[in-house]
């Protein structure tokens, strides 16, 4: 006996051209391949093995032969989910659609036909038959394959339409706001480290802007909201650098690199020139503190003032006649160490000295602003050193012209006791001289 199912005019609509098989488990027909034709109105199973599709006048439109359903589960559908397909969520430029993709059992095998019902707030707008070749429907606007789809809430069921045990039902939603919500992505430049210009504690330093880009807006300019701008002076140590990306959402961004400036400049140190002193043996010289006494400076671009100093040989060593080098360093803060050095030279003054000189050469003490050097004998001279008692040569006399008597004003000396050796051809004698 042919059994003939009518279509509805719904189910021809939402079916068009599905072919049913064999009856479930509340005794109705479901759908188990496709046909071109959509003008069928009425299926009817003329035998086991073939249906015939008939039109509304029952005229024979075509007819297919019905392969039995296999599948190895006894449900198919495991899972679907909803994406948003070749576009973007953003405010007027929705330009994708909206596609569900069933999840198949794994051990789900053979013809499986299935069922998507799209619903929008809550309403239903698209239904779709599909078999196991095709596990996606695509949601379009309605009468359009390119339009932008409308933003809501969507939800689509899928239903495995052979499932004679449970007929079970998945489902997925999607919200689509129709508004951006996707932070920008924006790049800093790399971290920098550089080491402060010549003689002074800063790095002139430039750097390029951050770059950003944006799902909905495209390109973006980041503003700079940390930081020195770029061609600044930056100090030494490690400054921050911020940009901000914003798009057209008001989402934001922010990266952020560093900056280091390093200061590897040593401290300058200045040295005098060579330096000779006389000593009156068994009398020893003291070597003095040069920084205090202001002969030996040390000056750095960061560190002002420059306190870790030293000397060799040290203040208050006790040096006899001979040739020295007296070294000196400086460090600064950053740990750079500058250096120079002297060659002291130290002198025996009565190692030459001549007893018919010392007896003709008298000096008068004590004085206040003005030297007398008496030669009673008249004795040719060559030339007198003034010494401090450390030493050190304060002033240099020429007595090649000297008669029998010399002045000099020493009114610029401080008070104390002095050494004044004086030279002849053939040898020298020393005098002390007392300032008041």
């Amino acid at each position: 006996m042919k059994t003939i199912l009518t279509i509805t005019s719904t189910i021809l609509l939402s079916l068009g051209f599905l072919v049913f098989n064999k009856l479930d488990k509340k005794n109705e027909y479901v759908a188990s391949a496709f046909v071109e034709e959509t003008n069928i109105q009425y299926v009817e199973f003329a035998t086991n093995d073939m249906v015939n599709l008939l039109g509304a006048d029952g005229e024979l439109i075509t007819s297919i032969s019905r392969a039995p359903e296999t599948r190895g589960s006894s449900t198919c559908v495991e899972g679907i989910a909803i994406t948003l397909q070749n576009g973007l969520d953003c405010p007027n430029d929705i330009d994708g659609v909206l596609a569900a993709t069933i999840t198949r059992s794994p051990d789900c095998f053979g013809t499986v036909l299935y069922r998507f019902r799209w619903e929008k707030d809550g309403i239903q707008v698209r239904e779709f038959f599909a078999n196991q070749n095709n596990l996606t429907d695509v949601l379009n606007p309605a009468g359009s394959t390119t339009g932008e789809v409308p933003a809501g809430e969507y939800e689509v069921f899928a239903l495995d339409l052979g499932d004679d045990s449970s007929g079970i039902t998945v489902t997925d939603t999607f919200t689509l706001a129709g508004q951006d919500n996707t932070d920008p992505q924006i790049t800093c430049p790399a971290n920098i480290t550089t080491t402060t210009d010549a003689g002074v504690c800063t790095a002139n330093v430039t750097f390029s802007n951050a770059t950003a880009t944006d799902n909905c807006d495209g390109t973006l300019t980041p503003s700079q909201t940390g930081g020195l701008s770029s061609g600044s002076d930056f100090p030494i140590g490690v400054s921050t650098i911020e940009y901000t990306a914003t798009d057209a959402s008001g989402n934001t961004e922010v990266c952020s690199f560093t900056i280091t400036v390093e200061d590897q400049e040593p401290p300058v140190l200045s040295c005098p020139a060579d330096v000779t002193v006389e000593i009156v043996l068994p009398t020893l010289f003291t070597v003095p503190d040069y920084f205090n006494l202001g002969d030996v400076t040390a000056s750095d671009n960061c560190t002002d003032p420059v306190t870790i100093l030293s000397q060799t040989p040290a203040p208050g060593t006790m040096l006899g006649e001979g040739d020295f080098t007296v070294n000196f360093t400086a460090e600064d803060a950053s740990g750079n160490v500058g250096s120079c050095s002297f060659l002291l030279t130290v002198d025996d003054i009565l190692s030459v000295e001549d007893v018919g000189l010392s007896e003709s050469i008298t000096i008068y003490n004590p004085i206040q602003n003005t030297m007398i050097i008496t030669n009673e004998n008249r004795v040719p001279l060559t030339n007198a050193q003034l010494f401090d008692i450390s030493g050190k040569l304060l002033m240099e006399l020429d007595l090649s012209t000297m008669d029998r008597e010399h002045t000099t004003n020493v009114s610029g000396l401080s008070s104390g006791i002095f050494l004044l050796k004086i030279n002849n051809e053939t040898g020298s004698v020393v005098k002390k001289l007392v300032k008041q």
